[in-house]
């Protein structure tokens, strides 16, 4: 579908914008341990940060790899980045994006990444999402003149530095939580006296229990898909639970009849819930636990989602959370869970990890110290969610000329609260 062009642009297909050279196509007997490094998906992604190298004098110049060089990976993970991690050769699967000399190499990855969607869905008929670079021919861009594709591209980037600093604020927020629940966790609050255990050393005054002796796990329900609703009672899946927040954006959210929400009242979720996706359960940012707030419910657990129903009132809710996030239990779930293409954990595993636990009044306090630490990570979660919904607008109403550059006030719009800062008690 041809886009209403603005007046002074061009409706062009994307094939027509840029060279796009696919990586070489290595053989394992190629590899190396010395030369230039072997660019993969995994590389871009963070999956897999080793490399392979390559010395061999036969490279071609459109696989090499400088810093500031765009990147299209079009099959499985779909995904447009540039490149800066020095010289390098570019593995099959990916392009080395070369714009052609009207269009601005910034504003490409924004259109490339806008068009990755509507790519995917045109190239059908596999299970896994790719590219054909035949679409590349069919699918058709609004394009500004050279100046205009600048200024909407620096409009953009200013959104993307504002993301890139908010994830860095709730990373270095992450690591002064991770520092000070393992010392809480560890050494507790004002004890002088400690015993050696299964899992270290411990308060003398602590038990040690495996995990679902004081907090068993529950398991979601695996409902129809054929049964679900356009809106209702929202259904918590894998992908719902991110690291310590819970996400229901568009496209990402499933409902079922809040008129049969009586025949699963035993799966309906609670304020305060701890949650864990058991599939592909470590990601890049974490591992993949979450509290559950008001604002998210009502809410149905679907099955390979779980959470914990503590045995009694002795065992905080909270302190349970703050466990599912500590050493104790994801060191144990990452040497057992199992499965290469979808890494997975069980129930039974859950339950068996090896957990400190100490008197209820100072599972409160640890709770508390750690609960100031958790609002600046959810408050910064909050804004990032805006900043990609800003993103995502702008892409559709810059890229599409809907608004011009000269009418956009993006200091307004970028006036959100500014993120938090990592602070320890």
């Amino acid at each position: 579908m041809v886009n209403k062009v603005p007046e002074g642009w061009k409706n062009l297909p994307l094939v027509n914008l840029a060279y796009y050279h696919n990586g070489r196509a290595f053989k394992p007997a190629d590899l190396e341990t010395k030369g230039l490094p072997v660019v993969r998906i995994g590389q871009l992604t963070g999956t897999s940060p080793d490399y392979d190298f390559y010395s061999g004098d036969d490279v071609n110049e459109k696989n090499l790899l400088q810093n500031g060089d765009l990147i299209f990976s079009w099959s499985a993970t779909l995904m447009v980045t540039f490149w800066n991690g020095g010289p390098a050769i570019l593995n099959q699967h990916l392009f080395k994006v070369v714009p052609k000399p009207s269009v601005d190499h910034h504003f490409l990855k924004f259109v490339l990444e806008n068009s990755i969607d509507a790519l995917a869905d045109a190239s059908h008929g596999s299970t896994m999402r790719h590219i054909r670079r035949s679409e590349l021919k069919f699918h058709h861009v609004n394009v500004p003149p050279l100046p205009e594709q600048k200024k909407i591209a620096a409009i953009l980037s200013s959104v993307d530095e504002a993301i890139e600093a908010t994830e860095a604020v709730i990373e270095q927020t992450r690591t002064v939580k991770r520092g000070l629940l393992q010392e809480l966790l560890t050494r507790g609050i004002g004890h002088t006296e400690f015993k050696k255990t299964a899992i270290g050393e411990i308060p003398r005054s602590w038990k040690v229990y495996k995990l679902g002796e004081v907090a068993p796990f529950q398991t979601g329900y695996p409902f129809k898909s054929n049964e679900f609703s356009q809106q209702g009672d929202r259904l918590l899946r894998g992908s719902n639970v991110g690291v310590g927040t819970i996400n229901w954006s568009e496209g990402n959210t499933c409902f079922f009849p809040t008129t049969r929400r009586d025949e699963f009242r035993q799966y309906l979720l609670k304020d305060g819930d701890v949650v864990i996706g058991m599939d592909r359960p470590f990601i890049n940012d974490g591992f993949k636990t979450a509290q559950i707030q008001k604002n998210d419910l009502p809410a149905l657990l679907l099955q390979r989602v779980g959470r914990f129903l503590p045995i009694s009132n002795e065992i905080l809710l909270d302190f349970v959370g703050l466990l599912a996030e500590s050493k104790f239990v994801q060191g144990y779930l990452q040497k057992t869970q199992k499965g290469m293409d979808l890494p997975h954990i069980s129930k039974s595993e859950i339950e068996n990890c090896l957990v400190p636990i100490p008197p209820k009044n100072e599972q409160i306090k640890i709770a508390d110290q750690i609960s100031s630490i958790k609002n600046s990570i959810r408050q910064n979660n909050n804004s990032l969610t805006q900043y990609y919904q800003l993103k995502k607008g702008l892409l559709q109403d810059l890229l599409t000329g809907k608004v011009r550059v000269n009418t956009l006030d993006l200091p307004a719009l970028l006036n959100a609260e500014a993120p938090a800062e990592a602070q320890a008690e």
